[in-house]
């Protein structure tokens, strides 16, 4: 209704006017957000999510993961790249999933970093055939204890009311979520004042060439 208003009224609204009804559609905006990230939360929680798995390349994932979120970086004049060491490996599993899970590990790393700030997105492959997809950030990292409390939903680094980020705390939780469904785990390397890497490490099964290798065989 909202945007219907500001639609149908165009000209015929005072700016405080039209400033309310901005406030109305974002605050909707944000409500339907939360509602899809509980939603979303649910089904991995209960195991209804459905795993579709197809083969993408590693520097496919980081790529398409930054999409998105180019403007939120730009808003904050940071750098967003990414890098490939991973030898142009493919990954068997959920494209969507994972790249969810990858794009709210960068939306925090933009979220939790100052403006100005470099934040790297890369793909590695390991000696024992795993692989990792890392975010890593220049902001002011965490504490021990409080990222304990961070990997748990609905919890946020900082809960003071006059918190600057907005949002229920879902993104490290349902990161984590989506790597442990494909067998793999999030590793979070994060110390005060030192910046913070988000990993999702993939285990040798969902590379392309062991699933060959085991067929083979």
């Amino acid at each position: 209704f909202a945007e219907v208003l500001k639609r149908d009224m165009d000209g015929n609204l005072t700016p405080a006017q039209q400033a309310h009804l901005t406030d109305i559609d974002q605050a909707g905006q944000r409500l339907g957000e939360v509602l899809s990230d509980v939603l979303f939360f649910s089904r991995l929680n209960n195991g209804n999510q459905e795993i579709k798995r197809i083969n993408t390349g590693l520097d496919e994932l980081i790529e398409d993961a930054t999409i998105a979120l180019k403007a939120k970086a730009k808003a904050k004049n940071m750098t967003l790249s990414h890098s490939d060491f991973s030898q142009r490996r493919e990954l068997i599993a959920e494209r969507k999933l994972i790249i969810d899970a990858l794009s709210r590990l960068t939306d925090n790393a933009i979220k939790f970093s100052p403006e100005g700030a470099d934040i790297r997105l890369s793909a590695h492959s390991l000696a024992d055939g795993s692989a990792v997809l890392a975010v890593q950030d220049t902001g002011p990292g965490i504490a021990m204890h409080t990222l304990q409390r961070c990997m748990k939903p609905f919890e946020q680094a900082d809960q003071a009311l006059t918190r600057a980020e907005q949002g229920l705390g879902l993104g490290l939780a349902i990161a984590k979520m989506i790597a442990e469904l494909h067998g793999g785990k999030l590793i979070v390397d994060a110390k005060p004042g030192k910046g913070t890497t988000a990993s999702i490490w993939m285990p040798p099964s969902c590379l392309v060439a062991q699933h060959q290798d085991l067929k083979a065989s």
